[in-house]
C-alpha cells in the first residue's frame, strides 16, 4: 500500500495537515470502518508545534488537503 499510495507529504507540514492528508488519500482505495471506541491518546503540550501553528495555515492546510484528495 505504501509503495503504491506513497508516504507522508511532507509539504503538509507546514499546515499540520500531513496526517490527515495521508490517511484519506489511503481511504480513498480502500474500504474504512468506523471504531467508536478510542483507541489512542492525543496530547498537546504547550510548546508543541500543534500549539505553534498559525490558525490560517492549519486553514489553507484543509482546503490544500480536499483539493488534493479530491
Amino acid at each position: 500500500m505504501l509503495e503504491k499510495y506513497g508516504l507522508f507529504d511532507e509539504t503538509m507540514r507546514l499546515y499540520g495537515n500531513e496526517d490527515r492528508e495521508f490517511w484519506l488519500r489511503i481511504c480513498k482505495h480502500y474500504d474504512v470502518q468506523y471504531i467508536e471506541e478510542p483507541l489512542v491518546g492525543y496530547r498537546i503540550l504547550d510548546n508543541s508545534l500543534s500549539r505553534s501553528r498559525k490558525l490560517e495555515n492549519i486553514i489553507q492546510g484543509r482546503y490544500l488537503t480536499i483539493e488534493k484528495i479530491a
